[in-house]
């Protein structure tokens, strides 16, 4: 008897929910989330920050005060590292190789690469987004890790999400130029 793919997926969410930390991911999925993250990333890069804002999850909208108010903060942010001299010269992201099932939704982590040139220095990154889906839609949410305190606060965003996963390095180098 062959599965249906919603059932299949619906089987390995209920596996991972029942205490494995995390599964690989098919790679179908994995070239999906990755196109989209770099969507994104391009986006930011070419200065489209409404793109990041529209594509987090509905719970840091929330956090944030709603769209308007993320996306103003966002602008602001950007803004302020414009006047300070600053520009985003690269930014890549990886694919992800594991998934992690959440009480509704799948999560993958997708480590990046940041790079920001600035008058005397530069800012070196290596983080990661957050990528998720919920089983009952089509839509993947992204946003930047670097908003995650810990493992706790990511829980309070997917509920049932196991204790076992270690969140990737978050690492920030500032390099002089002289």
């Amino acid at each position: 008897m062959v599965m249906r793919k919603g059932l299949l997926n619906w089987v390995v969410a209920l596996m991972l929910s029942a205490g494995l930390a995390a599964e690989p991911i098919e790679r179908s999925t994995a070239i999906e989330i990755h196109t989209i993250a770099k969507r994104m990333v391009n986006a930011i890069m070419q200065g489209n920050y409404t793109v990041s804002v529209d594509a987090m999850h509905p719970t840091l909208i929330e956090r944030g005060g709603g769209r308007d108010a993320v996306l103003q903060t966002t602008l602001n942010a950007m803004d302020q590292l414009a006047t300070q001299g600053y520009t985003i010269k690269s930014y890549t992201v990886e694919q992800p190789t594991q998934a992690h099932a959440a009480k509704s939704e799948l999560v993958v982590f997708l480590k990046t690469k940041l790079l920001i040139d600035g008058f005397d220095r530069q800012i070196k990154s290596d983080g990661y987004l957050v990528a998720s889906k919920p089983y009952s839609s089509g839509r993947w949410y992204l946003f930047d890790g670097s908003v995650i305190r810990d493992l706790n606060d990511l829980q309070t965003i997917y509920e049932g999400l196991s204790d076992r996963i270690t969140l990737p390095e978050v690492t920030n180098q500032t390099v002089s130029k002289n």
